[in-house]
């Protein structure tokens, strides 16, 4: 039989550890239980990824299925107040440098403004742009790109 593609965002988070959070495509046949393990809150230069931040394409407007993790961010930051972090905006290969860097900049300082819209002081973010500098796979495909696509938060203290 022919099942539909479920897919789903999974967010895991408790005190002291660092928020995970991915898109996750689960088929009946697949596996029924994912194990995740969290890595503790232990030192500054830490960095997490949050691939399931979207935004319309071509744009830095953040998409409204993102509210529900920015929400989880945003409550992990006031449950670590000492906590300053840089959000980092990272593209796809697709356009030039200079377009990904401005696009990349754009969509960091959006994610950056949503969180102080949550309640999260200014004082403790930042925001910068790496356009397709850092990519975290270099393949030519539909999948790398969206692995490339993703908001990372540099612990900065």
């Amino acid at each position: 039989p022919h099942y539909p593609k479920r897919d789903f965002d999974l967010s895991v988070q408790a005190a002291g550890y660092i928020p995970f959070s991915a898109h996750v495509a689960a088929r009946p046949a697949e596996e029924k239980m994912r194990t995740i393990e969290l890595e503790p809150l232990t030192q500054k230069d830490q960095s997490f990824t949050l691939h399931n931040i979207y935004f319309d394409y071509d744009s830095a407007n953040i998409k409204t299925a993102s509210q529900p993790v920015l929400t989880r961010l945003a409550s992990f930051l006031q449950l670590n107040p000492h906590l300053r972090i840089k959000i980092v905006g990272h593209t796809d290969r697709h356009g030039s440098s200079r377009y990904n860097q401005l696009l990349s900049q754009k969509r960091a300082q959006s994610v950056l403004e949503a969180l102080v819209r949550l309640g999260i002081s200014v004082d403790r973010l930042s925001s910068s742009g790496a356009g397709y500098q850092q990519p975290l796979s270099t393949d030519a495909s539909k999948e790398a790109d969206r692995m490339n696509r993703r908001t990372e938060f540099q612990i900065i203290n």
